[in-house]
């Protein structure tokens, strides 16, 4: 029987606390590495009983898997349903269907593949996905689908006193060794170069696990003297400490970051295995094993309240929203561990018969058919519009079949960019716009106004994909450096009056929300670099190749953006009546802080004679509050990319810019 150890609960409770004060700003901005902390106490327990075992001789994949199903999965199945209640209620179809989605990855083991995919970890659209969390699980469960093989291979029906380690033991310790070098060599890479991967995806979080698994093989840590024991044990809960206070969502993570958490867990689990040091004891004290006991629970439910609440505020959390969420979180995380996790766990302790042990296979495979049901109704049906008023679903109906046009397929299929306005032939002037979808939300006012005026607008067009020379960026990668080398072949195809550069300019100069770093623009002569430097420097390169084809260049600034999705948003309020104009739903635009008045750019594009276009008078009043809406349209499809309606506003300047410029 598996010695247990008290402190490793109150262990776990040092790492779900700081989750739950980060995801409720509560003043622990470094608390996401609880879920490093996590992982490491995930691979020594796991580690510890599938090791035993083999050297027993009496590991079976079977009872490991069902051990696995009885720990995760009813209290998962709980959370996920009661979030599809709560979504079916509450969520507007967008987010219905992401959520539905989200659900379908559940069954397989996917939820951090497709939480990557959709969304990074710190951005404010991941405050409406409430199975974000769910991403951590699906690594743990990846990393124990090849972990038992591995360690069957390395140490089959080998018995040997653990003071005496055999030499496959041996073996083992040095594969794992491997196996974190190469893991970690990969986190430090990818959290720099490839941010958001490194975050969710599973190789990069192997070392991790396996630091856990590697005091497993190796018992303690082997300090003898019991002072050293307690220096170990102590600064081991300081280096959790200051990662949670000091580090930020700006931070490179995982990476060499996630060491200092990390080891400090390894140094906390090392030096209280033998002998129990003065914070194990603390660590074991009943209130904050309880804590621990229940962390499983707790680290489910809690951010599924925080997002529902959201959801129903329409806002950031005030100080009692906070403190009420808090305890709500605590409480509902009791009655679950409770009444959901302690009877599916004590009935495996008590389990003996073939026909019990069979049984959660059959509870997890019903589970799985109704997670899939329940899943393919939601994303299927586009999130049962059907439950909304036709006035309310008109919000959101917004005509906007042109943003499904991607430049770069076009050109594949045709060898030419789509034309809108005059037809090529006819038209007294030709000029390309190149851009992201920030660019190809303008199709319906370059349509209207090439049409009336004679001109006929070559659209190289990509979404995430900045109009720049020689960058990529980590979501695209370098497919982003040969489409900017076709756009200028075929610039130099033809004869063009002009080119217009559009984008959101911020999106590959600024960290995201949460700074993931996951649309930095980045050079390809100095991978190292990205960002605001690097646009700079890019931006004159490419407006110097521009300027050997054209006389006229044209810069369109970027669209002022909105917190939220200005349909979504106006939706959400319409059904809670609420008011819409208070001023912490609004908000606002400063234009100086453009990345065109930074002293580089302005330099650049004025000895370049660029002209820089303000699209912002059309879509900000007086006060300094970008619109939502005018002459009873909405002007935006959502946060940030123009409506048919908000393009149309732009009718006046892009007007001028051609009689003017052109």
């Amino acid at each position: 029987m598996r010695k247990h150890h008290p402190f490793i609960d109150g262990l776990r409770a040092v790492a779900i606390i700081p989750v739950l004060l980060f995801h409720l700003d509560l003043g622990a901005p470094g608390g996401f590495v609880g879920v490093d902390i996590f992982f490491v106490i995930s691979g020594f327990l796991i580690a510890s009983i599938v090791i035993r075992e083999l050297e027993e001789g009496r590991f079976s994949f079977l009872r490991f898997w069902e051990r696995r199903i009885r720990r995760i999965l009813p209290a998962l199945a709980v959370v996920v349903f009661a979030s599809a209640v709560a979504g079916f209620f509450w969520m507007i179809p967008s987010h219905l269907e992401e959520l539905g989605k989200s659900i379908l990855a559940q069954p397989a083991l996917a939820a951090n593949i497709y939480f990557f995919q959709e969304t990074g970890y710190f951005e404010t659209s991941a405050e409406f996905k409430p199975l974000l969390q769910t991403w951590s699980l699906a690594v743990e469960e990846q990393f124990y689908l090849f972990f038992p093989l591995v360690m069957l291979l390395l140490l089959r029906n080998k018995r040997h006193s653990e003071s005496q380690p055999h030499s496959q033991r041996r073996a083992a310790i040095v594969f794992v060794l491997v196996c974190i070098a190469g893991s970690l060599a990969w986190s430090i890479y990818s959290s720099i170069h490839y941010p958001s991967f490194g975050f969710f995806l599973t190789p990069s979080r192997i070392w991790e696990l396996d630091l856990g698994v590697l005091l497993a093989l190796t018992g303690t840590l082997g300090f003898k003297k019991r002072k050293l024991n307690e220096l170990y044990s102590w600064l081991g809960l300081g280096m959790i400490l200051v990662a949670v206070a000091t580090f930020s969502a700006a931070t490179p993570f995982p990476g060499y970051t996630a060491l200092l958490p990390c080891i400090g867990t390894v140094l906390i689990l090392g030096s209280n295995l033998a002998n129990p040091t003065s914070l194990g004891r603390l660590l074991s004290m009943e209130p904050i094993r309880f804590v621990g006991l229940i962390s499983y629970s707790l680290y489910l439910w809690h951010w599924p309240l925080i997002v529902f609440t959201r959801y129903h505020t329409l806002s950031e959390l005030t100080p009692p929203q906070q403190i009420i969420l808090a305890l709500a979180s605590f409480g509902i995380a009791a009655a679950s561990w409770r009444f959901i996790e302690q009877p599916f766990r004590n009935k495996a302790s008590s389990s003996s018969t073939r026909r019990s042990s069979r049984m959660p296979f059959v509870f997890a495979a019903g589970i799985a058919v109704l997670l899939v049901g329940t899943g393919f109704l939601f994303a299927r049906s586009e999130g049962l519009p059907k439950r909304f008023p036709a006035e309310i679903l008109a919000l959101t109906d917004l005509d906007d079949d042109h943003m499904q046009l991607r430049g770069r397929d076009y050109f594949e299929e045709h060898g030419t960019m789509p034309t809108f306005g005059a037809e090529r032939l006819k038209a007294e002037r030709n000029i390309l716009v190149w851009g992201d979808s920030h660019a190809i939300a303008l199709i319906p006012i370059l349509e209207s106004l090439g049409k009336e005026h004679s001109v006929c607008f070559h659209l190289a067009a990509q979404p995430s994909t900045p109009p720049l020379l020689n960058v990529y960026t980590e979501r695209i990668g370098r497919a982003t450096i040969e489409w900017s080398e076709s756009v200028l072949s075929y610039l130099g195809q033809d004869t063009f009056d002009g080119v217009l550069l559009h984008a959101r300019w911020s999106l590959y100069t600024e960290p995201d929300e949460g700074g993931t770093g996951r649309n930095l623009v980045r050079s390809d002569l100095d991978s190292d670099g990205l960002g605001e430097a690097v646009f700079l420097e890019k931006l004159r390169a490419t407006l110097v190749a521009l300027r050997n084809h054209v006389t006229h260049i044209s810069i369109l600034e970027e669209i002022p953006s909105h917190k939220i999705s200005v349909p979504e948003f106006m939706m959400l309020a319409k059904l809670r009546s609420q008011l819409i104009e208070d001023e912490e739903f609004v908000s606002r635009w400063d234009r100086s802080s453009s990345i065109f008045h930074h002293e580089a750019a302005e330099r650049a594009t004025g000895e370049l004679n660029v002209q820089l276009i303000d699209p912002s008078p059309e879509l900000v009043s007086g006060s300094g509050k970008i619109l939502r809406f005018a002459d009873g349209k909405i002007l935006y499809g959502d946060s940030h990319h123009l409506s048919r309606a908000g393009a149309e506003r732009l009718r006046d300047p892009i007007l001028d810019w051609l009689e003017t410029t052109l």
